[in-house]
Parts: structure tokens; C-alpha cells; sequence
């Protein structure tokens, strides 16, 4: 990959950048890890290293990463912000509103934009002072009007951040505003009251993780689908998720929600349906379907489930309400070898002729 880019695009010698989402964020680490400092900046988004536990001291490329404010990597993306500064690496974190997913497209210019700094500061690009001045004024601007909406926090860091952005290429007033709302009491304690939040929304994901894991072949039978959604409080965490009067609350309740969310539909059904055991993975799924309700992927994976352990009324239900949900891809449903047990029905051949397929 790296030789065909550069065979087939005019890339400045000295500031190739790589980025990517999830996986792809992860692998873009590697690659500038390998690359032994050809490569000069990562944008990650929704994901940080590989291991992020053993980030190199001398990783050689700098790190701009962005995730979600309710993606179930957050806590990922805060700790990697942290450890990078231990290591005094260059790097700045900027959260959005949003899950798992790509950044919005003010994210990501201001991203390319910090990356285009940094390249100034190590040489990589000729100083300009007129682009330095117009990139302190925006985020000197951004900052203010999180200030004034009574973002506190949130103004804080994007000071520090054009502060640390800054340092060494022209004076700024970005520190000095850091520190002042830094000095604030109420920023204190609000920064103290979501340090706590934080620890009991990280031990409750982690305890509800083992209550799923529960579904994993081990002696233990596995719990019923009412008791486990009781366990894992599912209402109390889609409604909380959308009501919670406080908004760094409601971005918990999300986070949770988007944890189990990832944990019910993907990772464990995963592990079970490659060990054969679809009755597990159903139950899991159902899960996923609780939490979601709407989502009509989330109950076609839990028919094709159902269908594969034998349950062909459950599965026909379920392959019902995924269609009057938005399911539409006929083509798919008529080849797909997890639902073989329903294609001969009318219940299946009445399903395809809805969504404009013929039987098979």
C-alpha cells in the first residue's frame, strides 16, 4: 500500500498522513509504526493503537484522534490522550456528539488543519504567519463560544490545546484563558463530579460485561433472555439515555448504551454462532434487540439465529418485524445460508415478494 500511494499520488515528500476509523485507526498506527518516521501524522478516529498499553516512547509520527461522545471507545480515546501526554508525544483529542462513527466534517478540518501546524513546527511545512494567525483567531473563537454556552470544561481544553498547539511558533492568549477557567471553584467541582460519574459509568460497563459473558459456554447454564435484561437494567438505560436531566449524564446513559449495544449484537453472538451455539447467541441478540428495538439489522441477525437453531416460527416473526422495521435487501434474505430453514415456507416467499424479489 505505501508503494502504490506514493507511485500513484503527488504526496509531499516529509508529511504523508494516514487515517482511518476503528480498525482502520488501529492499523494506521501500525503503518506509521513501520514505517520507521516516513510517516508524519495519524488521524485516528473511534480508535486509538493496537496496544495501548505499550505506546512506543519514541513513536515517530504525531496523533490527532476523535471519537464520539457516546462511542464505546471513549474511555480509549480519554485514556490514550493521557498517555500520550505522559510521554510528552505531540497529539491533541477532540470529542463530538455522536456514537461509533466517522467525525463530522468541522471535526476533521480542524484535525487536518492541527496536522498542517505541526508540520510547520518540525520543518515539514514553510512558516505562515498569516495561516498561523487565522488558525489562532478560529480556535480562540471555537473555545469563547463553548465558554459562553456555559461549557466550561470543554472551553478549557480547547484553550489548552491551542495553548500546547502554539507554543513555540507565536504568543498567545490561549494559555492565559486556560488557566483562568481552570482557577474557576465551579469548574473544579464539576470536573470533580464527572471524575465520579466517570468511575461508577466504568464500573457499571464493566460488571454488565460480565453479566453478558454469562452467555459463553462454561458449565453454567445460560440466563434466560427477561433475566438478563433485567441484570443489565435495559430500561433503566434506554430511558435514562434519553431523559437524564444533566447532559453529561444523558452522554453516560448513551455510552452504556452503546457498550452493551456493541458487547450483545457483534462481539459475543460472534464467538457463540462460530461454536455452534445459536440458542446462546439468541439470547444475546435479543439483547441487542431490547436495547434497539428499531433496528432493523439488529432482528435480522436474531432471525437468522433463531432460524439456524431450529426455532423457524420464532425466526419468521422476527424476519417479519425486521422488515416492517426497514429491512429491504431482498437479494440478500433469498441467498443468505442462515435463514436455509425458511426459504420453502409461504411465511418466507410472502416476505420476498414484499420487498419486490421473486421466491426462490
Amino acid at each position: 500500500m505505501w508503494e502504490d500511494t506514493h507511485q500513484r499520488l503527488p504526496l509531499a515528500p516529509g508529511r504523508a498522513l494516514a487515517a482511518g476509523f476503528s480498525g482502520g485507526a488501529r492499523l494506521s498506527t501500525v503503518l506509521g509504526t513501520a514505517a520507521g518516521g516516513q510517516l508524519f501524522g495519524v488521524f485516528a478516529a473511534g480508535a486509538g493503537f493496537s496496544s495501548p498499553e505499550a505506546i512506543p516512547k519514541d513513536t515517530p509520527f504525531v496523533v490527532f484522534a476523535t471519537a464520539g461522545r457516546h462511542d464505546f471507545n471513549y474511555y480509549e480515546l480519554r485514556g490514550l490522550d493521557q498517555r500520550l501526554g505522559a510521554l510528552a508525544l505531540p497529539h491533541a483529542v477532540e470529542f463530538f456528539d455522536g456514537g461509533h462513527a466517522w467525525p463530522p466534517a468541522d471535526v476533521i478540518d480542524r484535525g487536518l488543519d492541527w496536522l498542517e501546524l505541526q508540520a510547520m513546527r518540525r520543518g515539514r511545512r514553510a512558516r505562515d504567519e498569516a495561516w498561523l494567525a487565522a488558525w489562532e483567531g478560529a480556535a480562540l473563537a471555537r473555545a469563547a463560544d463553548l465558554e459562553a454556552r456555559g461549557l466550561l470544561l470543554e472551553a478549557g481544553e480547547a484553550y489548552r490545546q491551542a495553548a500546547a498547539a502554539l507554543e513555540g511558533l507565536r504568543e498567545s492568549p490561549a494559555g492565559t484563558h486556560a488557566a483562568r477557567l481552570e482557577a474557576r471553584a465551579d469548574v473544579r467541582r464539576e470536573r470533580e463530579r464527572r471524575a465520579d460519574l466517570d468511575r461508577r459509568e466504568e464500573a457499571w460497563i464493566a460488571a454488565r460485561y460480565r453479566m453478558l459473558e454469562r452467555l459463553l459456554p462454561g458449565g453454567e447454564p445460560a440466563p434466560l433472555l427477561a433475566e438478563l435484561l433485567r441484570e443489565l437494567e435495559v430500561d433503566r438505560v434506554r430511558r435514562e439515555s434519553r431523559s437524564a436531566a444533566d447532559a453529561y449524564e444523558r452522554d453516560a446513559w448513551r455510552r452504556r448504551l452503546e457498550s452493551l449495544r456493541v458487547q450483545a449484537r457483534f462481539y459475543i453472538p460472534q464467538r457463540l454462532l462460530a461454536q455452534g451455539e445459536f440458542a446462546r447467541a439468541a439470547v444475546s441478540l435479543g439483547v441487542a434487540v431490547a436495547l434497539e428495538p428499531e433496528s432493523a439489522p439488529a432482528r435480522y441477525d436474531l432471525a437468522c439465529a433463531l432460524a439456524r437453531g431450529g426455532r423457524r416460527k420464532d425466526a419468521l416473526a422476527e424476519l417479519q418485524r425486521a422488515v416492517e422495521s426497514g429491512f429491504t435487501d431482498a437479494t440478500h434474505m433469498a441467498a443468505d445460508e442462515d435463514l436455509k430453514a425458511l426459504r420453502e415456507t409461504p411465511e418466507f416467499q410472502a416476505l420476498l415478494r414484499r420487498l419486490g424479489a421473486p421466491a426462490p
